[in-house]
């Protein structure tokens, strides 16, 4: 089943915080966490008031490799249908912009609102008023990874045509 897009534009309205990190340890298959972790860079909203600037955070990201052998070939869609943002282009990130809550255990991303980014920025690049998923991944970012070479890549680049301005 399908989310409606607009769940996920709601999503970013009601996440208690949006912010962007410096990605200083980013998930990947020879750390065994989908940990992502940097020092809080930009904070366009904490209801919480709890994050400075320059806190260090962490928070499991949804990722995927296209590049390794796998039955799929490529990012998994599964459950309610949950976004992966691929390996290659966290690589290639230095940045984070992230829509996070409390959870049981520490910061929890809200609906996979995380985007790969270059550099920080002033404004967010995935604003709460966008529509749809938001933005996926910059295209500097793309540019700068390894693309994925699967079948998904069709995929991705028709979701990037609809998601990435």
């Amino acid at each position: 089943m399908a989310i409606a897009p607009q769940h996920w534009a709601q999503a970013r309205t009601d996440a208690p915080i949006h912010l962007q990190i410096r990605l200083d340890e980013r998930p990947g298959p020879a750390r065994p966490s989908s940990k992502a972790t940097g020092p809080v860079v930009r904070i366009f909203r904490d209801d919480s008031g709890h994050l400075h600037l320059g806190d260090v955070i962490s928070f499991a990201v949804n990722w995927s490799d296209s590049s390794a052998p796998s039955d799929s070939g490529g990012p998994v869609l599964v459950g309610r249908q949950n976004i992966t943002v691929d390996l290659a282009w966290l690589n290639a990130a230095r940045f984070l912009e992230v829509y996070l809550a409390d959870g049981p255990q520490g910061y929890e991303v809200v609906w996979d609102q995380v985007t790969p980014l270059s550099a920080a920025t002033k404004q967010p690049v995935n604003p709460p008023t966008g529509d749809g998923y938001g933005v996926l991944t910059p295209q500097d970012v793309i540019r700068s990874g390894v693309q994925p070479d699967s079948g998904w890549a069709g995929l991705l680049s028709g979701l990037r045509r609809w998601f990435v301005p």
